[in-house]
């Protein structure tokens, strides 16, 4: 089962802009971490490191910080990049992001 993951901020607040720029899976339908990305492709690394699915109509705020947190203080394992896909610059990546949308107040729809 496929899932784009789209950014949903809060009105009157502009999408974070991210220099340099996320280099995340994109979809057919989503980007590559500004406004949306593939969420299946990091699915079950978001859910391993936090313990929160990505498979969800609409984050809260909340859960989007908590993947935040938990990413800001994750030491990435040979294991965990044998097992799964992110490599270290994504991981970096995805930090950035769930960080600033966090901090902007954003939540995450999921579409599958």
């Amino acid at each position: 089962m496929g899932l784009d993951s789209i950014w949903k901020v809060p009105d009157g607040v502009d999408h974070p802009v991210f220099k340099p720029a996320l280099n995340l899976c994109g979809g057919l339908f989503s980007g590559s971490g500004r406004g949306s990305f593939r969420g299946k492709v990091y699915a079950g690394f978001i859910k391993h490191v936090s313990g929160v699915s990505l498979y969800q109509e609409e984050m809260t705020n909340q859960d989007v910080v908590r993947i935040a947190d938990a990413l800001s203080v994750y030491d990435p394992t040979d294991e965990d990049l044998n097992n799964y896909d992110p490599t270290v610059e994504e991981i970096n990546d995805l930090s950035r992001m769930f960080t600033e949308y966090g901090d902007v107040g954003a939540t995450l729809l999921g579409w599958w």
